[in-house]
């Protein structure tokens, strides 16, 4: 368990994270995994994109400082994956079938990684105010 200090965050306490990839890597991630409209690309299974994957991206593009590529992963997401009746995601969206999203079950990762990276924005764009 890691205490802070009162007033501290966990961004201003912790050290950096050792190996973490710098903006040349998430320049390459973006150039081989994501789409000009914001579809997180699965290139080992066919270019099947999923929630799991739509909700790394968003937490790699805020960790990056990134908000022109977060707003487009999340609106693609929202676009393309939200489900009927609700504000989660479906869990696979698939190219060149007739309906892109046969399965509108969510799933519990995809919906963390979504939640998370909305909490960690929201966060950051508090601080700007």
């Amino acid at each position: 368990m890691v205490m802070l200090r009162p007033g501290a965050t966990r961004e201003t306490e912790l050290p950096p994270v050792r190996g973490m990839p710098g903006r040349d890597e998430w320049a390459d991630f973006q150039r081989l995994y994501i789409s000009g409209d914001g579809r997180v690309i699965d290139t080992a299974n066919g270019g099947t994109s999923h929630s799991e994957g739509q909700g790394w991206g968003l937490l790699l593009a805020e960790a990056f400082d990134d908000e022109a590529s977060f707003n487009r992963i999340l609106g693609w997401s929202r676009r393309e994956l939200r489900r009927p009746g609700d504000d989660l995601l479906a869990w696979a969206w698939r190219p060149n079938r007739p309906v892109a999203v046969e399965d509108h079950n969510d799933a519990t990762d995809g919906d963390l990684f979504l939640a998370w990276a909305l909490l960690r924005a929201a966060r950051r764009c508090n601080g700007r105010s």
